[in-house]
């Protein structure tokens, strides 16, 4: 394979890749109205754009090219009904309007059927899809531009303005090319640098759609040593916010996390509720991750504070460690470290030394 048919191939496939995924996720988050279905369907349709104007593709596709040829010639009627839909609030999609889809590929496929013919009916076909396919493109960037300094939604307004000038970018490219050879072969460096310039315009479409949810991914850093999480009661429902409160009595008022060896199945008996109904709301409202976690909380805080009391300044740390929950020292130890930044001995040395009984901050 030549160098210049590889780099031509690397980077249409990208680009396909790329508008497939966003005509896909265009479907799934926004397929209820009209500008996400219009959008999701002009993505699609300059994917196979790109496979329509690749030799390989147009000779392989065998009794699919007229679906894909289809799709290909549909794409500024696509671009044009998902700028009305987007920028016109009231937009309500009329009978009329289809009639410009059944002109360009009326026109389109006539082109393509006398393609090679010198006869006034194929440079008829050839200017009328040329004049349309110009037509949607220029209203479309009408629409956008039209109402730009009345929109109050400033993130809109933002758009509109990405939205000309990759329209004029893509627009310009595509009718370019078809008009300046239509008829003819393609310079291939023409139709790679094409291919290059639509790469571009759909990745920075994709960064602009596309966003990561952490939390989906299990991405978001837990909540630093020492630090208990944020609540978020307020997103539970009134139901589930009952079922927390019964959690957070059995171990704030009956000190459930002294016993050892606690898990949150034992728990979920104890509060009378579903081990996975446990698992959510401790999570979504109180931000915790991990039940160790949430019981070492608690613990640590008691031996905190039996660390710092004069009064039982003569009891063992593994007492007070064993009292709290811990089945053994070293856990402890690791745990105590880990939030406090000192060792249990250092603590109560610190805190019986200087006379204070303020919490540590976080290690």
């Amino acid at each position: 394979m030549l160098p210049t048919t590889f780099s031509d191939s690397a980077i249409r496939f990208a680009a396909f890749g790329i508008l497939i995924l966003l005509s896909a996720l265009l479907l799934r988050d926004a397929r209820q109205g009209w500008a996400g279905r219009a959008t999701a369907a002009f993505t699609a349709s300059v994917a196979a754009y790109l496979l329509c104007s690749y030799a390989p593709v147009r000779e392989g596709a065998g009794v699919f090219l007229p679906l894909l040829l289809f799709v290909c010639l549909a794409g500024p009627f696509f671009l044009w009904f998902a700028a009305q839909a987007i920028f016109i609030d009231d937009f309500k999609p009329r009978f009329p309007q289809f009639a410009s889809l059944v002109a360009i590929e009326g026109f389109g496929f006539t082109s393509i059927a006398l393609q090679g013919e010198a006869s006034l009916w194929a440079l008829l076909a050839v200017f009328l899809h040329h004049a349309v396919m110009i037509a949607l493109y220029v209203h479309a960037l009408y629409v956008a531009w039209r109402s730009y300094g009345d929109d109050l939604i400033e993130s809109r307004r933002e758009f509109r303005r990405l939205f000309i000038g990759s329209v004029a970018a893509l627009g310009s490219i595509i009718a370019g090319v078809e008009i300046t050879f239509a008829g003819r072969v393609v310079p291939a460096g023409l139709e790679t640098t094409a291919a290059a310039a639509i790469l571009v315009l759909t990745f920075a479409l994709a960064l602009l759609a596309i966003r990561i949810d952490p939390n989906r991914l299990f991405l978001v850093p837990p909540a630093e040593p020492g630090r208990q999480p944020p609540s978020r009661t307020n997103e539970l429902s009134a139901g589930d916010r009952h079922s927390l409160g019964l959690v957070r009595k059995a171990i704030e008022e009956d000190r459930l996390y002294r016993k050892d060896g606690l898990t949150i199945s034992a728990l979920a008996k104890t509060v009378k509720a579903p081990e996975h109904h446990l698992r959510r709301i401790i999570n979504a409202g109180l931000g915790y991750r991990n039940f160790n976690a949430f019981l070492n909380y608690y613990r640590i805080d008691e031996v905190k504070t039996a660390l710092a009391d004069p009064a039982r300044a003569r009891i063992p740390i593994l007492t007070l460690a064993l009292d709290a929950g811990y089945g053994s020292l070293a856990p402890f130890n690791r745990a105590f470290k880990e939030r406090v930044g000192l060792t249990p001995s250092a603590y109560r040395k610190l805190k019986l030394g200087s006379g204070e009984n303020d919490d540590m901050p976080a290690g």
